[in-house]
């Protein structure tokens, strides 16, 4: 899994917004569109990062794509899974399969079972949000994402996505002076941009800056995101990395983690200190926003709770080491490498009464790639290239194991699809 490093006082509507009363409850207000229609809106904090997981999940199973080209599902409670054609006498190896998607293993997620959507690029390098049934058919295209910012001279690019209720959040970036072309300048800005699935307009509503941004968690009413100045460009010179890692640079580098009300368009400050110090924000849940921040010199890191309504900080939890790596499975369980070691080991950490459970299923070369209603989505290397430093697989086995014998440590996975890399 790739480090999320990258990768909330909380001015609240009493009148809109119901307090959690536990996790696994929908939360959700009822809020006039504007034309007499009422729409619910979802007031949960979801912190799942749909862009960094592979595929999506819903009530009943799991989308992903076989070879990466063609969109399958698996029902989770018979262990069936199918592509989504309904061509009589297709094998599923071209683009005239009905299931075929052109950009292999697009950015996915569902709206309230009712619709799929996929984020798809195509040669135009544009990105294009295209909507299906739940099925699979009747497939078309809604919107192109920042359609107004291809105009050449550099590079587009999303950087991440939170979906809450009917509304997508994502991270635009315009780069200009990319490595290799004969702009020799650099400059990246970014902003935010929301856009209503109800009827597909984009709103960029953290204005582009030279500064890089991360969605942390995102209901359909407020934002918790991180703000930083982009980072110099490495030049690729002998100890420019280390550099650019090293406590001189991070010290002066200030990590914001702000709340936007997305009615008022006000944003609050919620945490301020420098990359040295804090690695970023996680999640929030009910009432707190969970936070990381670097301890001893960066030998050892700790979770920490932000209360929303007190602005109240304390520790919850202390890794016996590093926490090198983290990604929120679910509303209310984070996935985190930490300990000791080199890399430490995997393990779940739960939000609502903050206990660690070893991961003592996941073997080596083996990770977590989405959690559904009752089980989580494992993929396994079978087969790669020569070890090394870095390799790459030749065969990977996606299976599923129930939330219960994972949390258990048992290693019953099931196994329902291979997938062979040419």
């Amino acid at each position: 899994m790739n480090r999320m490093e990258k990768k909330l006082g909380c001015v609240v509507l009493s009148a809109l917004l119901l307090l959690l009363g536990m996790l696994g409850c929908n939360q959700a207000e009822k809020i006039s569109s504007g034309d007499e229609q009422t729409v619910v809106r979802e007031t949960a904090w979801n912190s799942k990062p749909d862009y960094a997981l592979t595929g999506t999940s819903t009530e009943d199973g799991y989308y992903y794509y076989r070879e990466g080209n063609y969109l399958s599902f698996l029902d989770t409670t018979t262990l069936k899974s199918v592509v989504l054609c309904s061509r009589v006498g297709c094998e599923h190896n071209d683009n005239s399969c009905y299931a075929f998607v052109e950009t292999p293993d697009p950015f996915t997620f569902t709206v309230e079972n009712k619709h799929l959507y996929t984020i798809e690029r195509y040669a135009d390098q544009a990105y294009h949000l295209v909507q299906r049934d739940m099925d699979g058919n009747n497939r078309k295209e809604v919107l192109i994402l920042l359609k107004d910012k291809y105009d050449g001279g550099h590079s587009v690019q999303i950087g991440g996505f939170h979906v809450s209720g009917h509304t997508l959040y994502f991270v635009g970036n315009i780069v200009r002076g990319m490595q290799g072309s004969e702009n020799t300048e650099h400059s990246s800005r970014s902003a935010i941009y929301k856009v209503d699935l109800l009827n597909f307009q984009e709103t960029e509503f953290i204005p582009s800056q030279e500064k890089g941004y991360v969605i942390i968690s995102t209901n359909e009413l407020q934002v918790i995101y991180s703000e930083e100045p982009n980072g110099e460009p490495s030049t690729g010179e002998t100890g420019e990395y280390e550099r650019l890692q090293g406590k001189e640079y991070l010290s002066s580098i200030q990590m914001q983690i702000k709340l936007l009300d997305c009615q008022s368009g006000e944003s609050k400050l919620l945490l301020e200190d420098n990359r040295w110090e804090l690695l970023g924000g996680i999640a929030a849940y009910d009432d707190s926003l969970y936070y990381i921040k670097w301890e001893e010199e960066h030998s050892k890191g700790s979770i920490y709770q932000y209360s929303l309504n007190s602005g109240e900080m304390k520790k919850v939890y202390a890794a016996d080491g590093v926490i090198g790596s983290f990604i929120s499975l679910d509303r209310e369980t984070i996935m985190l490498r930490g300990g000791k070691g080199e890399e430490g080991s995997w393990k779940f950490f739960a939000l609502k009464d903050f206990a660690e459970i070893p991961m003592e299923f996941l073997q080596e070369d083996s990770n977590i790639i989405q959690s559904c209603k009752d089980g989580y989505i494992v993929t396994r290397v079978l087969e790669k290239t020569e070890p090394g430093d870095t390799y790459f697989p030749k065969k990977t086995a996606y299976c599923y194991i129930t939330k219960e014998d994972a949390k258990a440590g048992k290693e019953t996975l099931t196994e329902f699809y291979t997938k062979i890399y040419n």
